[in-house]
């Protein structure tokens, strides 16, 4: 399956580029959020343009750019690839304590082993993760 994209070149021209359903997918989500924020103002237009304007402001700077959100894929994808790359054992540690938020101690006796052993266990993806970050 294909997947296009219009955008505009340098002459103002629009033309049409086949991209991956990832970039596809990022084009597809900036432009879901233009139509709601478009929407968004329409429903609750009002005299009151100034506070508009500074929640407007306030949210384009909670919002991230088109290659901000690719570039954090990418990281992502990188971080999955070393995550499974790591034994059985480490990914459900690490699944465990940094996903769903248990503690060493509760993974230790959830798996009858030592805490030493969960903390050594997720410190050794923790590095794995590091070492792609740098």
């Amino acid at each position: 399956m294909s997947f296009y994209v219009t955008i505009t070149n340098s002459q103002g021209k629009e033309i049409r580029v086949k991209v991956s359903v990832e970039i596809f997918e990022l084009f597809e989500e900036e432009r879901k959020e233009i139509a709601r924020l478009r929407k968004e103002k329409e429903r609750h237009s009002s005299d009151e343009d100034v506070e508009s304007d500074i929640a407007g402001y306030l949210h384009s700077l909670r919002t991230t750019s088109l290659e901000e959100r690719a570039m954090q894929r990418q990281e992502l994808k990188s971080a999955v690839d070393v995550i499974k790359s790591c034994t059985p054992v480490q990914q459900r540690r690490f699944y465990l304590n940094r996903i769903l938020g248990y503690s060493f101690t509760e993974i230790a006796r959830k798996e009858r082993c030592s805490e030493g052993a969960v903390r050594l266990s997720i410190n050794k993806v923790l590095k794995k993760l590091k070492i792609i970050k740098k």
